[in-house]
């Protein structure tokens, strides 16, 4: 199940963050001023050319179907011709001239579960702009209805109490120079490391782990998270979005990686619990080379870059913490405790890596973690946050006159899709027309104003009464 991290409220442990799930389904609103009141639509299932002839239109058949326009009125003497099935092989064909799909039953159109569409009409939404481009396949070429990987993508084949995208326990290594200046160790040895793996047969073990590796599976703004929790101190959690990791867009790259069981733990097997997990296949490695401490501006128009971002502790304390590990602070560095060296080695170091036991035998969820992340960091660092709605126009997302009420809801959300053909029987419409959230909870912690200032209008435009609550400002 995948989690989505917010803020605190004002009733719960300062700094301690939320976990939430997707929330229930959003339906196209009516609406004549797209920041006017909202009215919520039943659904919406029809026979283009009943109203024409002045007739009342007949109940949908019991599976959705496409229907010939302007049917044959039902008299007494009269048998009814059955509609076509929309999974006919003979509905669409392909027009030898311009090449593009038609349907055979002209004027139509109908609202159908995505489970099923056909094969014919799958993934062939109309674009308005480059939201649908094949190099966003890993996140958009699917009709699955949540925003990151199914239960069944995450899970282990062999052992279903293990999904790739919980939370799990973990050690942090650092390889930077600022982690070795911070230690007084040098370029020969190895960085510090922290925490500890626990595996199943460990269950009984009095170890207590205190750091945890999640992501955020959130395709807008995708994060690494690491959970520090010590016995006895209050939660803190370290984000690393897509805008304070490294990058070189020239060869479309986000310094990041995810690497499984045999490829997982290389240079890294001075720490014992790695070296033994490497050596059984257990084992996946995430690799981060953040921005640190380091100020980039890269001038190659991806998002604006930032450092990692804490919750559960102010940026004056991280500052401070972050302050003693420059290597001249010896005394101080060694009375810091382990989690806030970890704190200040997150926020100083350009180069470390996550360790978290994986059982052998689980590539395939491990690889599809990685191609749903790669494709989501990339995306978000190139175009900025809300790439998917930033792609499908010219305006900034930012700016007074982005067009919300007219942008495409995202396909794999859908629960239902509005399909219509005109007279030609060529594809008009194709969209959305039940769906889950993309974004859901109370205050949600952005890691920019701007991916957080777009909820508002895009809420108000595409979403109806009940989702007021997700829009009003706390």
């Amino acid at each position: 199940m995948d989690y989505r991290p917010s803020t605190p409220s004002p009733n719960q442990d300062k700094g301690k963050a939320r976990l939430f799930r997707y929330s229930p389904v959003c339906r196209a609103p009516k609406r004549d001023n797209p920041f006017g009141p909202l009215k919520e639509l039943e659904p919406v299932q029809f026979h283009v050319g009943y109203a024409e002839k002045g007739l009342k239109q007949p109940p949908l058949p019991a599976k959705y179907n496409f229907v010939d326009s302007f049917p044959t009125p039902k008299t007494k003497d009269s048998v009814p011709t059955p509609p076509r099935q929309l999974q006919d092989h003979d509905t669409f064909y392909y027009d030898a001239q311009t090449s593009e799909l038609r349907s055979r039953h002209g004027e139509s159109s109908q609202v159908v579960p995505v489970g099923d569409i056909p094969g014919d009409l799958r993934f062939r939404e109309l674009d308005k702009g480059e939201e649908y481009n094949k190099i966003f396949d890993a996140i958009t070429a699917r009709y699955d209805g949540v925003d990151g990987l199914t239960d069944k993508e995450a899970t282990h084949p062999g052992n279903k109490s293990w999904v790739i995208t919980e939370n799990s326990n973990a050690i942090i290594s650092f390889d930077s120079e600022e982690a070795r200046a911070a230690t007084g160790t040098t370029r020969a040895t190895h960085g510090p490391y922290f925490g500890q793996i626990l595996k199943p047969d460990d269950r009984e073990s009095d170890r207590k782990p205190w750091i945890k590796l999640g992501f955020v599976m959130n395709s807008q703004h995708p994060a690494i998270a690491l959970v520090l929790k010590e016995e006895g101190q209050n939660e803190v959690t370290c984000y690393f979005y897509a805008n304070s990791i490294q990058r070189d867009l020239e060869i479309d790259e986000v310094k990041f990686q995810i690497r499984g069981n045999e490829d997982a733990g290389g240079r890294h097997e001075h720490i014992k619990e790695v070296a033994d997990l490497r050596e059984s296949s257990d084992l996946v490695q995430v690799q981060v080379l953040p921005w640190g401490s380091v100020n980039a501006t890269p001038s190659d128009g991806g998002a604006s870059t930032a450092q990692a971002m804490f919750t559960g502790i102010s940026n004056v304390c991280v500052k401070e913490l972050a302050e003693f590990a420059d290597g001249n602070h010896p005394n101080e560095w060694e009375a810091l405790s382990a989690r806030e060296k970890v704190i200040a080695l997150l926020h100083r170091s350009q180069n470390f890596s996550i360790f978290r036991y994986w059982p052998s035998g689980g590539a395939a969820p491990v690889h599809s973690l990685s191609e749903w992340m790669d494709t989501a960091m990339w995306a978000t660092a190139k175009y900025g946050f809300h790439w998917f709605y930033q792609v499908q126009s010219n305006v900034r997302i930012d700016a007074a006159d982005f067009p919300w009420k007219d942008v495409t809801i995202p396909r794999w959300l859908a629960r239902t899709m509005a399909i219509e053909f005109d007279r030609e029987g060529k594809l008009v419409t194709m969209r959305p027309d039940e769906w889950n959230q993309l974004l859901t909870g109370g205050k949600l912690l952005f890691p920019m104003p701007v991916a957080g200032d777009f909820i508002h209008p895009f809420v108000i435009s595409h979403a109806g009464e009940r989702q007021s609550v997700i829009i009003k400002k706390a």
